[in-house]
């Protein structure tokens, strides 16, 4: 294709012939006017009407060396060359034969660069605008887009495209407006023709905001397009089917709720919009959900540790979410999370005792949840005896008391024998029962459960229990004990295993973990373990000043009170470093210990195992720490072998009450269950 800088040398070259063949291409009195155009069928070349006409003579000349021609006779004032060939340059003139068969006027030289027709080969709108997409031309140096609004006459260039740009996004169409589109291609001062005009609307896509697992099965929701007649939904599914029209609804309509689905099976879904004339709006972000069969609350009921909820398994999720709404309040609000499908209890711990609560249960998947029981399952939590003990007394037999509940009306004793079996012995509306039929020789278990008159919902009260392993003073006994924790999942396991065997310890906690271990320390204090303070930093008492003392003990106290109702009343030093000014600054009794299974030096479950049994004795306190899995791997097997070796398993407190018999002292550093304050 020869350039279009070359135009004048053809021109100039073309004159030039004209002159040679006796014609000239600028004659003295012309008259006829020609004008040559690009269309989609070839050049087209227009011209005035002469006088006296008896035919026109139109001639071409073109760059590419051929010679000029006789190209058309006729009487009509216009021609279409089609068989002009794009990336030529063409020169036309037109001569008028007269009714005398002479040649009388000629019309100017008509020049033009052949550019063909481009086409839009693609159009529709986006989120940023109208797109047009059309053929590339070889000859072409550029493009303009063009546009007019539909109701209009008057063309406007929207666009100057480069020769290697094909398409462009119209950003500033304005919405729910139609326009036409034409694009032609360019070169130099000539212009190719539109093969073809378009018409677009601009209307943004649907924006969806929100999507739900129902009950009935996906629920779509989205913003309405004032200029929608209809909505086209999209819909792929997890098993394999791909994109494709779903469902089709008029447009009042920006609901629809989705029933044809399966269970556990995941599907996306998108909206799009169509105007009067079938025009679809752009796609918007397809949105995904899984259906998931809402969970149903099997229980809900009061136990030692807080509100226990069970619920049905719902096939397909990652877990659940635990929904609760205090009495009298509007709103859910989350309490905990289950990350496993096949976990279907939880256990509230954050209640209060007599209060009324709701719950419901809603199952998980990524960032979805299933649909869920509005009414949920409501129970009034009624916190169980706290702090039960139990003294012998010859006359009166096995004498239990325990923490009034004032909102309790009645209390129903427990005792379970050598036969396993629990029995109820009696009930009371004091906070004491003596046990006149136990036999002294005998081994028991006693519980004591709370019950309220009254309930929430009607039905029957809801029970709390709370039991350990009562004895004579004359049966062995032992204090296990954690220091350094609460550990979340360590102080749990422990936890665990002390309310499957019957058991409790005493935990010596540092102030500083409380914050993440607080549900653990919480959860000790209502089974009846003992919480002793353990500075809060871990800090060695002997170096430190007294102003430093007072603020660990009572950071660490005031921690504890937060989440279990009282302070702290014993203590234990940290790496038992302890002196007289430091111990009468804490002003609690300490404790050391008489077994120390240095279970932070070995990590090894099995070297703490063997300290233990070679060296457990009646009244021996027993150091441990409940920050290590070796640790809780340890106590798996401590606690029942301990049990089966005869000894019951105390809090440190209770250790020194039944076996040393001793009125503790502030200060003073006590070594084992007896009351020794040296080894």
């Amino acid at each position: 294709m020869k350039k279009i800088t070359k135009l004048f040398l053809f021109v100039f070259a073309l004159a030039v012939s004209l002159v040679m063949l006796g014609v000239s291409a600028f004659a003295e009195g012309e008259e006829i006017t020609l004008k040559a155009v690009n269309t989609a069928e070839g050049i087209e070349i227009a011209w005035t009407e002469g006088e006296d006409v008896y035919y026109y003579e139109l001639y071409r000349q073109c760059n590419d060396g051929s010679q000029e021609a006789l190209i058309s006779k006729g009487q009509e004032a216009k021609f279409v060359d089609t068989e002009a060939v794009e990336g030529l340059i063409y020169g036309y003139r037109v001569s008028v034969v007269t009714t005398d068969e002479e040649y009388g006027e000629e019309s100017n030289l008509g020049i033009i660069y052949r550019i063909g027709a481009t086409e839009i080969s693609n159009y529709y709108s986006t989120d940023s605008g109208l797109y047009i997409e059309w053929t590339g031309l070889s000859e072409a140096k550029g493009y303009y887009v063009l546009r007019r609004a539909y109701q209009s006459e008057k063309w406007e260039v929207v666009a100057k495209c480069a020769a290697d740009t094909t398409s462009y996004v119209d950003s500033k169409a304005g919405s729910d407006e139609r326009y036409l589109y034409a694009v032609r291609a360019f070169a130099g001062n000539y212009l190719g023709a539109a093969a073809n005009q378009v018409v677009l609307s601009y209307f943004p896509c649907p924006d969806i905001i929100g999507i739900v697992s129902v009950d009935e099965g996906i629920a779509l929701k989205w913003k309405g397009v004032s200029s929608a007649s209809y909505y086209l939904i999209y819909r792929s599914s997890s098993s394999g089917k791909g994109w494709a029209p779903y469902a089709l609804l008029d447009s009042e309509y920006t609901l629809y709720v989705d029933k044809g689905i399966k269970d556990g099976e995941s599907y996306s879904y998108i909206v799009r919009a169509a105007d009067s004339s079938g025009q679809l709006s752009p796609y918007n972000s397809a949105v995904s959900m899984k259906h998931i069969k809402k969970p149903m609350i099997r229980s809900a009921e009061s136990t030692t540790n807080g509100v226990k909820l069970t619920w049905t398994k719902s096939e397909g999720c990652q877990g659940y979410a635990i929904f609760r709404k205090d009495f009298g309040a509007d709103n859910w609000a989350l309490v905990g999370l289950s990350k496993n499908q096949d976990i279907l209890e939880f256990v509230d711990s954050k209640v209060y005792n007599s209060r009324a609560y709701t719950y419901t249960v809603r199952a998980v998947w990524n960032k979805n949840m299933s649909s869920y029981d509005e009414r949920g399952a409501t129970v009034r939590f009624l916190e169980a005896p706290q702090t039960l003990l139990c003294d012998v007394d010859t006359a009166s037999g096995n004498v239990l008391t325990w923490k009034n509940n004032p909102n309790a009306n009645m209390f129903f004793i427990f005792r379970k024998d050598v036969t396993g079996k629990w029995k109820v012995i009696g009930k009371t509306v004091e906070n004491s029962f003596a046990d006149k039929s136990a036999v002294a020789s005998e081994r028991y278990i006693y519980t004591v459960v709370a019950y309220t008159s009254s309930t929430y919902i009607s039905g029957p009260a809801v029970p709390v229990s709370t039991f350990r392993e009562i004895y004579s003073s004359d049966t062995k006994m032992v204090a296990l004990t954690y220091d350094d924790g609460p550990s979340d999942s360590i102080t749990n396991g422990v936890l665990d295993l002390l309310e499957t065997y019957g058991g409790k310890a005493t935990f010596f906690v540092v102030g500083q973990n409380i914050g993440y271990g607080h549900e653990a320390m919480t959860r000790a204090a209502k089974m009846g373990c003992e919480i002793g303070t353990h500075t809060y930093s871990h800090i060695d008492l002997p170096s430190s000043s007294e102003a430093e003392i007072r603020e660990e003990i009572e950071l660490t106290d005031e921690l504890v009170q937060k989440y279990t109702g009282q302070p702290t009343k014993i203590a234990r030093a940290p790496g038992g470093a302890i002196d007289d000014v430091s111990g009468q600054i804490v002003g609690k009794p300490f404790f050391y210990w008489s077994v120390d299974t240095r279970d932070w030096e070995s990590r090894d479950a099995s070297s703490v195992i063997e300290i233990v049994q070679n060296n457990v004795s009646d009244g021996a306190i027993i150091l441990m720490h409940d920050i290590y899995d070796s640790t809780l791997e340890a106590s798996e097997y401590v606690i029942p072998w301990l049990i089966s070796e005869g000894y019951q398993l105390v809090t440190i407190s209770e250790l020194m009450h039944y076996k040393g018999k001793v009125q503790l002292q502030p200060g003073v550093t006590y070594y084992d269950g007896f009351g020794s304050t040296s080894y």
